[in-house]
């Protein structure tokens, strides 16, 4: 899926619309599995973003191209066979840009009319979430799959057949022989594993993995856990029961719980690093005006926020600055130009910092959106 690549990602972030063009950005909930999608409900909620939309349109010209934006995704949606849970769109026909596609992962609906492809959401989702190597072996065969993002793709299969003649033997010489063939098949089967290792790592380091979720015969597994380096069997998180040949769903459900616990883990581990650093004075910062400011001073590389939560805020028109307040004169105190209001200052936040070459990650679990409310709503670590 090409959204979901961060390398191909980076046409699309160098993407401008020429003077006097927009780019209509679409995220639509199409999810099959919803019961408000069950009879077309996305259908009804993208006409209410384009609404919203079209108020974004700032001249006569603009307002023809969004029409004609609306038109091509209009009818796009009229015939769409949901199959994932996300439709994603960037839309600039004059200047040749027209690519829509369909995501597994869930992205709250949004809509924007402006002169570059807003990539926010997917860039936010990337950062949040790991890569998963799945190993899958026996004695005889190794299967090596990526699971990322609710997707699973085959890497690599390996497979070695032990080179055992069989002979007919009686008596002593038979016992002897079958000592023989055992040891052989033994050795045979350690180096098959050894070479399972290495390709575990070659993929590792190629695929920019995370972690590692193992499966197979325990003999198996135990021995390719022995032969594994060190900084790879540290990144082991679990075991499932699994055969070397079973399907992507059955792989993604097996998975599942592994994958959930971890990020639940990771989040809580996120949140408590960030309070204590920033309690500490240890680069990083709490509360929104502070967060804000230090995204102003271009010294954020992590944003943390509450996933869902939304504050109103101000923007200067002239030197961009973002403020959580302004003066009563509604000056910018940088500039001395007047601010407009903006809807949602998260949002605003997240595409200044990934403009300063930053990330951004959204927090889900309950849990830790409340710490993270209680502790200021937004929070940042510093360069």
């Amino acid at each position: 899926m090409m959204l979901l690549d961060r390398g191909e990602l980076r046409n699309l972030m160098e993407f401008r619309a020429k003077e006097g063009n927009k780019i209509l950005t679409l995220y639509l909930n199409i999810d099959p599995l919803k019961p408000s999608n069950a009879r077309g409900g996305f259908k009804v909620v993208l006409q209410e973003l384009l609404n919203k939309a079209e108020k974004q349109a700032e001249s006569q010209k603009e307002e023809g191209l969004f029409a004609q934006e609306r038109s091509l995704i209009e009818r796009y949606v009229e015939h769409l066979i949901p199959k994932q849970k996300t439709l994603v769109a960037f839309l600039d026909t004059e200047d040749g840009l027209q690519v829509m596609e369909q995501l597994p992962v869930e992205i709250p609906n949004q809509v924007y009319f402006r002169d570059y492809p807003v990539l926010r959401p997917i860039l936010e989702l990337l950062d949040s979430s790991e890569t998963y190597l799945l190993c899958s072996l026996d004695r005889e065969k190794a299967r090596f799959l990526r699971l990322f993002l609710g997707t699973v793709t085959e890497l690599k299969e390996i497979s070695s057949q032990p080179p055992v003649k069989h002979r007919q033997t009686s008596g002593t010489d038979h016992m002897r022989s079958q000592m023989v063939l055992q040891r052989r098949a033994a050795a045979w089967s350690n180096r098959f594993l050894k070479e399972a290792a290495e390709e575990a790592w070659d993929l590792y380091e190629k695929h920019a993995i995370d972690q590692l979720i193992l499966a197979g015969t325990e003999e198996a597994v135990s021995e390719f856990r022995r032969i594994l380096p060190r900084n790879l069997s540290q990144r082991i998180i679990g075991q499932v029961k699994l055969p070397t040949n079973a399907k992507p769903q059955d792989i993604m459900e097996a998975c599942y719980f592994i994958i959930k616990e971890r990020e639940q883990r990771a989040e809580e581990a996120l949140v408590t690093d960030l309070v204590t650093s920033a309690q500490k004075g240890d680069k990083a910062v709490l509360g929104v005006n502070a967060t804000i400011n230090a995204i102003n001073e271009g010294r954020v590389y992590l944003l943390i926020y509450p996933n869902g939560y939304s504050i109103e805020g101000f923007r200067c028109s002239l030197c961009e600055v973002i403020l959580d307040h302004i003066p009563q004169d509604g000056k910018c105190p940088y500039c001395q130009e007047r601010c407009h209001s903006i809807e949602n200052l998260i949002l605003e936040a997240s595409e200044k910092v990934f403009e300063i070459g930053g990330k951004v990650i959204a927090i889900k679990e309950p849990v830790q959106i409340e710490k993270l409310v209680n502790s200021g709503i937004l929070g940042a670590f510093l360069r």
